[in-house]
């Protein structure tokens, strides 16, 4: 189900594999659209284009832009509404996150993972302090730990998910909770999943061994222990 493209190059790269990575080094913003729908056909697919240049354009279809779009992921409506929740000890009530939701819902609209009502309000929330405690407590484990019969996709697919830009930059596409708790408990490392890689990134790659040495990835070219295979 998963794209090929990755195979026209001399280069040896595993679609599925996991990096562990400085949630820090992730702070530019993917110009695709919204992946959440279509991972599994986009894991090793190699663009070129403009998709990885910031561009003033939705690129989150049926969501409220700037919940999750600004210069930086540290700049979005919900990394700043985390922070407070969970730094300033604020109430999720008094969040803009929480604030603009409630009255998009009372438009009409559904936000935020499907939110239709103040009761599901609360219920993300309540999810929300979960994760923060579990992490915090126990550090960052993998999505699927509890899932043994889980495989390589379902891995995959609940992963942070990243792009990688011409520059080899790494660029954020999905999995804003996660990442947005990761930077504010200051984690070491998160594992990664990678998604599209620019076509002139595979180039310089495939052609300049100076210039691979240099990209983000080849800092954490391990698996996470115990996810291998």
């Amino acid at each position: 189900m998963r794209t090929y493209d990755i195979e026209n190059y001399t280069e040896n790269i595993d679609p599925f594999q996991v990096f562990q990575v400085d949630p820090t080094e992730i702070s530019k913003l993917t110009g695709r659209e919204y992946p959440h729908l279509h991972r599994l056909k986009l894991i090793g697919s190699v663009r070129g284009g403009e998709w990885d240049q910031k561009q003033e354009r939705d690129i989150y279809p049926g969501y409220p832009y700037d919940f999750y779009n600004a210069e930086r992921f540290e700049e979005t409506v919900l990394y700043q509404s985390l922070q407070e929740r969970f730094i300033d000890e604020a109430p999720w009530k008094d969040t803009e996150l929480v604030q603009r939701a409630l009255e998009l819902i009372n438009q009409g609209h559904s936000v935020w993972h499907g939110c239709s009502s103040k009761t599901d309000v609360s219920e993300q929330c309540a999810k929300l302090d979960e994760l923060y405690r579990s992490i915090q407590e126990t550090g960052y484990r993998h999505p699927t730990d509890s899932k043994k019969s889980w495989g390589i996709i379902a891995r995959t697919l609940n992963q942070i998910v990243v792009d990688i830009g011409r520059d080899g930059d790494l660029l954020f596409a999905d999995g804003r909770h996660r990442l947005a708790i990761a930077k504010i408990l200051e984690l070491d490392t998160v594992p990664v999943v990678v998604l599209v890689r620019h076509r002139q990134y595979m180039d310089q790659i495939t052609s300049n061994n100076a210039f691979r040495d240099q990209t983000l990835l080849e800092q954490y070219n391990k698996q996470p222990e115990g996810y291998g295979g």
